[in-house]
């Protein structure tokens, strides 16, 4: 018999936290499940760790070499067997009734919901990020609306196997923002239901594809390519606010100012993208010293406990 439910979880190089996501999974409160793990080109000892363990509902597939998290998230998708497909990051963590209460709630709501969006924490150098949950009905509008920052990432997604015979796999163009991206893909079809309890433990990694300033400036370059026009201007500006301290980052100053200004034609009524622009002007040191908030959205200081 098939499992009720498949949990994808892409991974590179994670050898130092691929156990406790894969241990997170073996400890929930429901066993009729399957882990496909999909190691897109490891180059440490993931596959040895994944060896180590004597449960045969986990399944190991290798790509002999590094692809990008949409192409590994595909190959994943396309080896499930469940009724439900559950996503899980190898550097984050599901709470034990994360998986039994999302299916049970998704098994109680209508076909016109896809799937469950849990709550969250993140974790950044052993510090707590809260962040508030999304409660009841989430659509389309909502997210381009900016409820991005409290639906979270991939990690929180549980949903019907059966939609992606609609909504279509993961772009593999797309190599950052791809929560983003595979969320507006399925609500531009179904609507999501948001379950406002902390079920999922995030870790920011500095190797993380968010911390890596080129990855943030390209990924929000095609994010705004592909739906900018459907965003609305705060959201937007937030998307190219994200893109100039990427490239701030990058020493790419030119084209930081023309960013945080189109910050300011989008949205004139944040003072972060005048003060911005402004410092930009100055060159990449100055910039440097004077900046204020670094470009990962979550680690604005009033979100740090």
């Amino acid at each position: 018999m098939n499992p009720k439910i498949s949990v994808v979880i892409p991974t590179y190089n994670r050898e130092d936290t691929i156990s406790r996501a894969v241990d997170s999974v073996l400890e929930q409160t429901i066993d009729d499940f399957e882990i496909v793990i999909v190691d897109d080109g490891s180059k440490d000892n993931t596959q040895k760790i994944i060896e180590g363990y004597n449960d045969d509902r986990i399944r190991y597939i290798e790509h002999e070499e590094n692809r990008g998290q949409n192409v590994a998230r595909n190959t994943g998708l396309k080896a499930t067997e469940g009724m439900y497909i559950s996503y899980l990051d190898s550097d984050d963590v599901l709470l034990p009734q994360h998986l039994e209460k999302s299916i049970n709630k998704l098994g109680e709501l209508s076909d016109k919901f896809a799937g469950i969006v849990t709550g969250y924490e993140d974790v950044v150098d052993s510090r707590k990020l809260s962040q508030p949950g999304y409660d009841g009905r989430i659509t389309y509008d909502d997210l381009i609306r900016d409820m991005y920052d409290r639906i979270g990432g991939l990690s929180l997604l549980t949903f019907r196997a059966d939609i992606l015979d609609e909504v279509g796999i993961h772009d593999e163009d797309v190599i950052n923002s791809t929560d983003l991206d595979f969320y507006l893909q399925i609500l531009e079809e179904y609507d999501l239901f948001g379950i406002d309890e902390v079920l999922c433990r995030r870790f920011k990694q500095t190797d993380s594809v968010s911390m890596n300033a080129e990855l943030v400036a390209k990924g929000e370059r095609t994010i705004l390519s592909k739906h900018g026009d459907k965003l609305t201007p705060e959201n937007r500006a937030k998307r190219r606010y994200n893109r100039g301290i990427a490239l701030a980052e990058m020493g790419e100053m030119k084209e930081a100012s023309v960013a945080f200004r189109k910050c300011i034609i989008d949205y004139p009524y944040d003072v972060l993208y005048y003060y911005h622009f402004v410092i930009s002007l100055l060159g990449e040191r100055p910039f440097h010293l004077l900046s204020i908030y670094p470009y990962i959205r979550d680690w604005h200081p009033e979100n740090i406990s």
